[in-house]
């Protein structure tokens, strides 16, 4: 399973994706939501969990951004 991680806090981020990747799931750590959104033009994911309160965009609004163009299940992390 393929799995898009966003996520602001990098120690956070860092401590998912280590545990995560440890459990068998391929996992792409980023920051901030324009990089996700970047990310996902070029690539897909089976899940994505995404952080509420990122610096740069909400994550819900993020998470309707992405799925304008792809449905993908999302977990929100508040």
């Amino acid at each position: 399973m393929k799995l898009l991680l966003v996520e602001d806090d990098e120690a956070i981020l860092e401590g998912l994706v280590f545990c995560l990747k440890k459990e068998g799931f391929l996992v792409k750590g980023l920051t901030n939501a324009y990089q996700a959104l970047e990310l996902i033009k070029n690539e897909n994911f089976d899940l994505l969990v995404l952080d509420i309160n990122l610096p740069d965009m909400n994550g819900l609004k993020l998470y309707r951004q992405i799925k304008e163009n792809k449905d993908i299940p999302r977990l929100l992390k508040k």
